[in-house]
């Protein structure tokens, strides 16, 4: 039986880096829905896969759908368009 490949988790700063944002900004898109926070060890994770997916506008993968409400988006895209 094959196991699943392993998706790389990014810490905070990492996050960070690849929006060239603050952590204020990436807490609050956790806020609103646009990207969830996975636990390990006590520290927030980012799955590489969610991360890259917000970056080209997609909603994060998960059981929940509906993610993208509110100012989700308008954070997402940085414009602050309601």
């Amino acid at each position: 039986r094959q196991r699943a490949p392993e998706e790389r988790l990014l810490r905070v700063t990492q996050v960070m880096q690849m929006f060239s944002t603050s952590r204020t900004t990436i807490w609050r898109l956790c806020k609103v829905g646009s990207l969830r926070s996975v636990p390990l060890n006590g520290s927030p994770r980012f799955r590489q896969s969610d991360i890259l997916a917000l970056m080209v506008g997609e909603a994060p993968r998960g059981p929940t759908d509906g993610l993208y409400r509110g100012r989700g988006k308008e954070l997402a895209r940085g414009d602050g368009r309601r």
